[in-house]
């Protein structure tokens, strides 16, 4: 079976780089019929991945979440197989899907024919396989790529304490399963996958496969019932704060006058958004992977 590597070298704060090689030499060592190629700039491996689609079988990202979310886009819709070896800071999208963080038995799952359909989701232009949001989780991954002197989870919460000093939270309307919502609300995760962040579980019962996403919606909570409850959203218990609440859905609308952060997978696409949709496409990507979870 023919596969493609799609490397992003910036990942993992630069590991993957490293990491990378020692993939290679387990696929070379195992007599696979593969090539990979490096991407150089944000959306590059988007391209790649589109381009791959027609010549390989499987199309594999090493990386973390957003290179993930680039590689994966590319493929939607198409007969190529998605796989994804860890080598981010965060890994929520592997861990879904039940990849390995060691490299040889990561390799092993994806020469496997361990193949299975997952649903994405569209926002506005772009997809999200793991979880998109709107509100203080975007501004998290703007200020998490300022942090240069931790690594892994650390990185994640020592953004969330930082943002959480200064963050307002917005008044919304928000249209979802014919329920109207308008109030400021804190942040909403719009969620194919149960963690993002590194490992915040934001939606514990949610499913790639089950043809809907999980919207949790954390209305105005302060900042230190946040902090003091933060062990919550690290044991899939947020949903028993009064201002937390996940329901599941086919679309959703979410507008506001004021300016709104957005992120995908991880990755912010904007912090002035005015208006964003939301639908799940079902079924929508072949993945490589020991289970749809």
């Amino acid at each position: 079976m023919s596969i493609k590597l799609i490397i992003n070298p910036a990942a993992g704060r630069g590991k993957a780089s490293k990491l990378s090689v020692k993939v290679i030499k387990e696929f070379e060592e195992r007599g696979a019929d593969f090539e990979y190629e490096y991407s150089t700039n944000p959306r590059h491996a988007v391209d790649i991945s589109r381009e791959a689609s027609t010549k390989f079988q499987k199309v594999i990202a090493l990386g973390g979440d957003g290179t993930v979310n680039e590689v994966g886009e590319g493929l939607v819709g198409s007969d190529a197989i998605f796989g994804v070896i860890p080598l981010g800071s965060g890994n929520d999208f592997a861990n879904e899907i039940g990849i390995p963080a060691k490299i040889s038995d990561a390799v092993d799952i994806i020469l496997s024919d361990k193949v299975h359909l997952i649903d994405v989701i569209k926002v506005n232009d772009r997809i999200s396989l793991n979880t998109a949001g709107v509100g203080f989780n975007g501004t998290v991954s703007e200020v998490v790529k300022s942090i240069k002197y931790l690594k892994g989870m650390s990185v994640y919460i020592w953004g969330v304490v930082k943002t959480a000093l200064r963050y307002q939270s917005i008044p919304l309307k928000i249209s979802l399963n014919g329920r109207l919502v308008e109030e400021k609300i804190f942040m909403i995760s719009i969620c194919n996958s149960k963690s993002e962040g590194g490992g915040f579980i934001v939606a514990p019962d949610a499913k790639n496969n089950d043809g809907l996403f999980d919207v949790t919606i954390i209305r105005n909570i302060s900042y230190m019932k946040l902090l003091l409850n933060l062990n919550k959203a690290l044991t899939g218990n947020l949903n028993k704060l009064k201002e937390v609440e996940t329901i599941k859905g086919e679309s959703i609308i979410i507008e506001s006058e004021f300016p709104m952060p957005v992120h995908v997978d991880g990755e912010v696409i904007t912090l002035n958004a005015h208006k964003v949709e939301a639908s799940i496409l079902k079924s929508a990507l072949k993945v490589v992977g020991n289970s749809a979870q």
